[in-house]
């Protein structure tokens, strides 16, 4: 495998790009699973296999020393980010790189626009779903992880800019059909999980 790639190649990567075969795949996972550089996790994918990560001192070290920075040095004074211009710009970025993935096009001067504007005066699709965006981001500062608090995310993120049909169906937490992820030609290149797994597979976390 080489050594340059930015993420651990999905399963139809390993076999479309990659020429593995399906019983290959089946065994490399098979093999993590029983090997004791990959730490377990007492969770479970849609296909009901055991999660693992390999326990590589590159991967461990890097995580907990970001835990150190965060707690011992002086970046603890930009917790308030929206009284920092640093932290700002780095929220600013995420947005322009998310919207952009959407197929959105904007800019960090145009999304830091929006930021100061107030939500009745945007009128443009594009603008509303930035200020969404910035809104959420208000959101998860202050919130913990729960089913409801991403259904209240969800809310914040999509007012005003999706169609009816786009949306979720009444009292539903999450997508009632499965969901394909296409690249900027419009071709799938992955698909989510099963939807109709999503509930058990939350409440797993």
């Amino acid at each position: 495998m080489r050594g340059d790639l930015d993420h651990y190649p999905t399963e139809s990567e390993l076999i479309y790009k990659y020429g593995f075969s399906k019983i290959e795949v089946k065994e490399i996972n098979e093999l993590k699973t029983n090997n004791k550089k990959f730490v377990k996790l007492l969770l479970t994918s849609e296909k009901n296999s055991p999660l693992v990560y390999y326990n590589a001192p590159k991967f461990t070290m890097g995580f907990l020393g970001g835990q150190d920075l965060i707690r011992n040095s002086s970046m603890n004074n930009f917790s308030d980010y929206r009284n920092s211009e640093i932290i700002n710009g780095f929220i600013f970025s995420e947005i322009e790189s998310s919207l952009a993935i959407e197929g959105v096009r904007s800019t960090r001067a145009h999304i830091e626009k929006i930021n100061d504007l107030n939500y009745d005066d945007l009128l443009e699709v594009n603008d509303i779903i930035i200020k969404n965006m910035l809104l959420g981001y208000d959101y998860v500062k202050d919130n913990d992880i729960t089913e409801e608090n991403i259904y209240e995310l969800y809310n914040i993120i999509s007012r005003k800019s999706l169609k009816e049909s786009e949306r979720l169906l009444p009292n539903n937490f999450y997508c009632h059909d499965d969901v394909n992820i296409v690249n900027s030609a419009e071709i799938v290149v992955d698909r989510g999980v099963d939807h109709v797994l999503i509930p058990k597979l939350m409440k797993s976390i």
